[in-house]
């Protein structure tokens, strides 16, 4: 069985939130949720995209 990794990230300077294997075409829900969840903590913290 093949794996895809896949990395959620913005840019603004760049920004990796998460990462983790893809076993399956559609990406899980809880995966999106947990890069979501790390972006908005990251921007309720950083004083400088404020």
């Amino acid at each position: 069985m093949a794996s895809d990794y896949s990395v959620y990230y913005f840019v603004s300077p760049v920004l990796i939130l998460y990462g983790f294997i893809k076993k399956s075409q559609k990406t899980p829900l809880r995966e999106l949720q947990t890069a979501l969840t790390r972006y908005r903590q990251w921007k309720a913290n950083n004083p400088f995209d404020k």
